[in-house]
């Protein structure tokens, strides 16, 4: 996703910039790898906070210069500026149609599934939340940021708008395909931000297209590095030196990857927006199956078959997708992403290993009634403490007809020189150790 994003920044900072200098584009994204690789390979995740800060910063700026730019240059007040947007066709925000792939409660459904996917398992998100000192700064930091995720977004969308406005009152015209659609659209920003704003919205839309793609590009090369790094490469038990040459060695390799990713990309004409949602609905979606069914089931699975499924399930989705569309007119659209998960998670079922009984398992590895301690009081830890406790009696009361025969028996192979072996770890091996150590003293018992 990250990686897909940067193209769209790559590309109009070609357009914006580097065309004037007759620049290709691959050795433009060549130039931005080699300048973010240099301060990433010394910073680490610190460049992804205050990077993602100016980003923010930035292209806040940006947009708000640029609403300011086209209302003054159209004579529009703010309520004749809100009226124009909303009473443009392209203001249609909800699409009620079941078998369109903007349907609203498909789009719905499939934000709220990224999100969690984007939020809680992104690694790069995940980074964000561990630079945080405590949960309620993670917890904060979380809220904080989906507002004013969602006041940009309103932001955007607005200003989408009005540049489609502008552009038809100034005469710049994209070109279209064979059905009507928009080409091009990823240049209609900038065309309008250089060439007919003005100097300070262009300088301020340069700003912040600028801090857009290096923020992009380090939080991936970040995220990617760490994760591999330690994940698959086993980093904490190498050395101080041998941790810098693998650094190295994934950082330079992920920023081919990066690279290919993007020039892969780079040749896209139409909506790439719509393109990062679609294509994150199958990167994202085998993710979000292993969350949910980690989350919600107990069940162990055979772990050489998961990458098998998790790779099965985007091919499935998409052959699904093809056959619907082609069938029925029926189109998936963003909600492929729940389609992913659950294909996935019908994988995991059928590669589980036979469920073991919670009768069956050792006392250590039964649910508790006490998973929350962190949120009692010192009251409630004590009763509950003494609440159990007095279930110690209970059981050995109940167990005295299997105790009594074992008594009998160590006492029989005693007085014939036998000797009582305890065996155990932790508190049960501590407990033998105690109880070896009080035999001489109190019984007259030799050590031996």
């Amino acid at each position: 996703r990250r990686q897909r994003q940067m193209c769209i920044r790559d590309r109009i900072l070609q357009f914006a910039f580097f065309d004037k200098f007759g620049v290709p584009f691959f050795l433009t994204v060549v130039i931005i790898l080699m300048l973010v690789w240099l301060y990433t390979n010394k910073s680490g995740i610190k460049t992804i906070v205050w990077t993602d800060t100016m980003q923010t910063f930035f292209l806040i700026l940006a947009a708000l210069v640029t609403i300011y730019s086209i209302t003054t240059s159209m004579e529009l007040s703010l309520g004749e500026s809100v009226s124009r947007v909303t009473s443009h066709p392209y203001f249609r925000v909800f699409e009620w149609e079941n078998k369109s792939g903007n349907n609203f409660f498909k789009q719905f459904i499939a934000g709220i599934l990224i999100a969690i996917a984007m939020m809680g398992l992104d690694q790069n998100m995940m980074q964000k939340t561990l630079t945080c000192k405590n949960r309620w700064d993670a917890q904060k930091n979380t809220l904080s940021f989906s507002l004013i995720l969602a006041f940009t977004q309103f932001l955007f969308l607005g200003l989408g708008i009005l540049l489609y406005i502008y552009a038809d009152s100034v005469g710049v015209r994209l070109p279209v395909d064979e059905n009507g659609a928009f080409l091009d659209t990823d240049t209609l920003f900038p065309d309008l931000a250089l060439n007919h704003l003005g100097l300070i919205t262009g300088i301020s839309f340069l700003l912040g297209i600028i801090a857009a793609s290096f923020s992009s590009v380090d939080s991936a090369l970040t995220a990617l590095t760490t994760s591999f790094s330690y994940d698959f490469l086993d980093m904490s038990s190498k050395t101080g030196e041998e941790r810098k040459k693998i650094n190295n060695r994934v950082l330079f390799g992920f920023s081919v990857v990066v690279f290919v990713i993007i020039m892969a990309f780079s040749g896209s004409r139409g909506d790439v927006i719509s393109l990062i949602f679609k294509v994150a609905g199958y990167t994202y979606g085998p993710l979000l199956g292993l969350y949910l069914m980690g989350m919600f089931s107990q069940i162990s699975v055979k772990d050489r078959w998961v990458p098998v499924v998790c790779i099965l399930a985007p091919v499935l989705t998409y052959a699904s997708s093809v056959y619907l569309k082609n069938s029925f007119n029926f189109d998936f659209g963003f909600i492929s992403i729940a389609v992913n998960a659950g294909f996935t998670m019908a994988g995991l079922w059928i590669i589980r290993t036979k469920k073991t009984k919670m009768s069956e398992k050792s006392v250590t590895e039964q649910a508790s009634y006490y998973d929350n301690l962190e949120h009692m009081s010192v009251l409630e830890l004590l009763r509950n403490m003494n609440r159990e406790d007095k279930k110690v009696p209970e059981a050995v009361g109940d167990a005295i007809p299997q105790i009594e025969p074992l008594v009998e028996e160590i006492v029989d192979r005693f007085e014939r020189g036998g000797r009582l072996f305890y065996i155990g770890a932790g508190t049960s091996g501590r407990l033998g150790v105690l109880d070896a150590s009080e035999c001489p003293p109190t019984y007259g018992v030799p050590h031996d």
